[in-house]
């Protein structure tokens, strides 16, 4: 889904945002969050996570993407891509793109998305922006526990039988299975880091990660932890944490301030 600035921008400059909803995510949700950029003169790319996405990683399957053609080419039109060979030295390009994820699922199309550009021999130039709300997280039995449990009323009995029942299984489960493999694990490491080999290819510019210390699915820990890794890296990196904050809700529980906080961030960047 790509839609269009909702006001006159000022500039020739193609300025583009690719926000990636977290898995299962109800498209309309996910779109809301357009509604910020298009009004600051960006054109908006929607794209929504299924367990499709999970499942390729999982298999290690990066080449059977879907069929992102028709957004490779789009993208290449808007320079948001560069082969590989021959970066770009316009820097203006660099600066008009702004990648938004949320959490893990977000990270699974994304790199899929990239695997794809990468398979073409192109790579995404220098983000403006790399935007990680409720991500990422780790595989742990506690993070099972929480999504297992978020469909439940907060404090109810049946939450707290749900979320210590699937505490139980993930941790029997995390036992006997080696889970640094796991697809939230290996995609972590992916957004966290701009050395990756391979089929995953690399998603640059500095990162500002987003979480609330109520999420009950990424814990804001995980957060800060893998927000220190990618400094770690030399990567720019800034963080806010909202107090009361849950999961992939940010932007609806502190609407002002979340959009205050990205557009703070955007304009840091230059």
């Amino acid at each position: 889904w790509i839609a269009p600035p909702t006001t006159t921008s000022t500039t020739t400059d193609s300025k583009t945002v690719l926000l990636f909803g977290w898995l299962n995510g109800d498209f309309k949700h996910v779109e809301k969050y357009a509604h910020y950029y298009r009004a600051n003169g960006y054109t908006a790319v929607v794209q929504t996570s299924t367990d499709a996405d999970q499942s390729a990683i999982a298999r290690k399957q990066m080449d059977k993407s879907p069929d992102f053609d028709d957004l490779i080419s789009w993208l290449h039109s808007r320079h948001a891509t560069e082969p590989i060979s021959n970066p770009t030295t316009n820097i203006s390009h660099k600066h008009n793109l702004v990648i938004h994820v949320f959490s893990n699922g977000g990270i699974f199309r994304l790199r899929r998305l990239v695997a794809a550009v990468l398979a073409k021999g192109f790579q995404f130039v220098e983000s403006r922006a790399v935007i990680l709300d409720s991500a990422p997280g780790k595989a742990t039995a506690e993070a099972f526990a929480g999504l297992v449990s978020t469909g439940f009323k907060r404090g109810s009995t049946l939450r707290s039988c749900a979320y210590w029942g699937a505490y139980i299984v993930g941790g029997v489960y995390s036992g006997v299975v080696d889970l640094s493999g796991h697809p939230v694990e290996t995609s972590a490491l992916f957004i966290t880091s701009v050395r990756n080999q391979g089929v995953d290819g690399n998603v640059r510019g500095p990162r500002l990660f987003l979480y609330g210390d109520r999420d009950d699915v990424i814990s804001w820990t995980y957060c800060q932890g893998w927000a220190e890794r990618s400094r770690s890296e030399g990567l720019r990196v800034e963080e806010r944490l909202f107090e009361g904050g849950e999961h992939v809700k940010l932007g609806v529980q502190f609407k002002e301030e979340y959009w205050a906080t990205v557009s703070s961030y955007l304009e840091s960047q230059g």
